[in-house]
């Protein structure tokens, strides 16, 4: 139910429990560890589905393992403020939401839906090449908190309450929660066409500047087990910041309170 997701995905953001937080970065004793922690399970989702996602970003690796990162028959919700692209140029404010059907499809779904002649996978399918003029490369991608959100109560359109951080357990039922991850992005491109002037976000250049490209990004994951019971992960929102302290988008305006309140909050956990 678009209502419902949109209302928990809001929530969790705009109300974010730092005691529900929970150290992002994987260690390699945890990735081979044959008796995880729940917390190294829940890390080790998220790496997963990070790798398959960085992927596409480089424009040599095609868009097919990138889209199965995101779940089937579910909505997903884009909020990004990020100001500037991998050449540097400005890069507006995008608020979407959307359905990824069956094999990440649902052109009609969203054609009456929401007015979006477009599915998931032809989007995921244009990336790459955007990509490859940018020149991406050295990409590395280090997620330093998770916020493992509680159930939602769809009656109520609020988050239950939760006791496992107070008796310091696992969460209960893993596989049918979600949970916000907050990941480091770093990369290097060229830019690929000369931007000296009227670069609203202060980062323009000449063509073929080496270009360090860093932000954060959020991503919603929606986990489940597979057949071996392995605890896996699947995108179902993305949100991009310039850095820790963004409070503006490209042109000047504040972001959404939701997704400073989440920055915030993420910020001081890393605090």
């Amino acid at each position: 139910d678009k209502i419902q997701f949109k209302a928990m995905i809001d929530a969790a953001r705009s109300t974010p429990d730092q005691s529900a937080m929970i150290p992002g970065r994987l260690v390699a004793s945890e990735y081979e560890d044959t008796t995880p922690t729940w917390q190294a399970e829940v890390r080790r989702a998220v790496f997963d589905v990070q790798i398959d996602f960085a992927m596409i970003l480089d424009g040599k690796h095609g868009y097919k393992a990138a889209v199965q990162c995101y779940a089937e028959n579910h909505y997903i919700i884009f909020s990004n403020q990020r100001t500037f692209d991998t050449n540097n140029g400005d890069s507006k404010s995008m608020r979407m939401m959307m359905w990824s059907g069956n094999n990440h499809g649902g052109f009609w779904k969203n054609l009456t839906t929401f007015g979006l002649p477009v599915t998931l996978n032809f989007i995921s399918s244009t990336i790459p090449g955007l990509m490859a003029k940018s020149q991406y490369h050295d990409l590395t991608y280090d997620c330093v908190a998770i916020y493992v959100l509680p159930k939602w109560d769809m009656e109520k359109q609020a988050f239950l309450p939760d006791m496992w951080m107070n008796k310091e357990e696992a969460p209960d039922d893993l596989e049918d929660r979600y949970a916000l991850s907050f990941t480091l992005c770093n990369g290097k491109s060229v830019r690929a066409k000369k931007n000296t002037k009227g670069n609203l976000n202060g980062r323009g250049g000449e063509k073929g500047d080496d270009l360090q490209i860093t932000f954060y990004e959020v991503h919603g994951n929606k986990f489940y087990r597979d057949a071996d019971g392995t605890l896996k992960a699947q995108h179902c929102f993305l949100s991009e910041y310039d850095d820790l302290d963004q409070t503006k988008d490209v042109v000047g305006l504040d972001i959404p309170k939701a997704d400073n309140q989440m920055r915030i909050a993420f910020k001081a956990f890393m605090e």
